[in-house]
């Protein structure tokens, strides 16, 4: 979370977390629905069950970064890859609706490897963000993709470094 264009800091060890977050009362953590690696193991579920769709056929041989075959998939009308998509995007929605209502942002900035999905998982998550944020918080902040795209994990750590001038031991 950037506050006054500075990486926000609660207290040692954490950072603003979203992926860490509770996502029911039954222990799933918001990243074991909304990441990418819990997409990836959705796209080898639905594979494996439907082994002549779309997907499978982008994703055959593939292990560890399958989700940036979504949005292709579902550009060529697989159903079952536009139902991933739609259910990761409501997800994430939801998980985001805490954000909001907690910080009221401006803007949500998307990073990490789901984010190369692109306009067609910001879009859904825009579109159903509104469902979960109260009508005081409308209009709800834009969620946009990083331009650093996977990148922006190892910026930020980059960041992190600079801003309390940690030196690196390598």
């Amino acid at each position: 979370m950037i506050l006054n264009r500075q990486i926000y800091h609660g207290e040692i060890p954490g950072e603003s977390e979203v992926g860490m977050m509770l996502y029911n009362r039954s222990g799933t953590k918001m990243e074991s629905e909304c990441c990418g690696w819990s997409v990836d193991r959705k796209i080898r579920e639905y594979a494996k069950s439907n082994p002549d769709s779309i997907l499978a056929n982008l994703t055959s041989g593939i292990y560890g970064g399958e989700a940036k075959y979504l949005s292709t998939a579902v550009k060529m009308g697989d159903k079952g890859a536009t139902k991933i998509l739609d259910e990761t995007a409501d997800n994430i929605a939801f998980a985001l609706s805490y954000v909001v209502l907690l910080f009221h942002p401006g803007i949500i900035i998307l990073g990490g490897g789901l984010s190369l999905i692109g306009e067609p998982l910001t879009f859904r998550i825009n579109k159903y963000l509104p469902n979960y944020i109260v009508p005081e918080f409308h209009p709800c902040p834009a969620v946009e993709v990083s331009k650093l795209g996977e990148d922006v994990i190892c910026t930020g750590a980059l960041l992190l470094t600079k801003q309390f001038n940690i030196k690196a031991k390598v």
